[in-house]
């Protein structure tokens, strides 16, 4: 536990930090953070919760591990040729009920490559539903604004790759 903590920590000052719903939240007490990135996986630190002590230090009070979806089937880019250029990974699988189902997905960019985790969302209400397969569709938005002309790989879940090249910078002045 101690060195998860650590860890985030050291995430927190170091590296920037993407957040899924909202921005980082301090109610003078608390402090809630969304995602929190690894070294090894985007997002992978979910729903953070710090205390502030009387000592003037932060105390982690509690985090999940993301559980990346396992039921994707295929992934698909889908790219306009208008400027700007907008990107959009199609992600597509089947559930195994007919429970609807929120998903969290995450991103981050290293070097020329978008690294893209999609996890359950742990804040679904738990419901009955019937057994039987059901398809999703999940469409995501890659921040490809301002990117300069150039090859770019994308990778979903360690599973599905692709890439995708910009002919021309991607800004409203070319």
């Amino acid at each position: 536990m101690k060195n998860i903590f650590h860890l985030i920590i050291i995430q927190l000052l170091m590296f920037p930090v993407q957040f899924a719903n909202a921005n980082p939240f301090f109610d003078g007490k608390k402090l809630m953070i969304s995602n929190v990135d690894s070294i090894d996986r985007v997002a992978m630190y979910q729903d953070v919760i710090f205390s502030f002590t009387q000592e003037g230090q932060w105390k982690l009070l509690s985090f999940e591990i993301g559980i990346e979806e396992d039921l994707i089937t295929n992934v698909e880019l889908i790219q306009t040729d208008t400027l700007p250029i907008q990107v959009f990974l199609k992600i597509t699988g089947t559930l195994i009920s007919s429970c609807p189902k929120e998903f969290r997905i995450q991103h981050r960019m290293i070097d020329n490559t978008f690294e893209v985790a999609m996890y359950n969302s742990s804040n679904s209400p738990p419901i009955l539903c019937d057994s039987g397969f059901t398809e999703f569709t999940e469409l995501y938005p890659l921040p490809i604004f301002s990117l300069k002309k150039g090859s770019y790989a994308y990778n979903v879940n360690g599973t599905f790759q692709g890439v995708f090249t910009l002919v021309k910078d991607n800004d409203l002045l070319h």
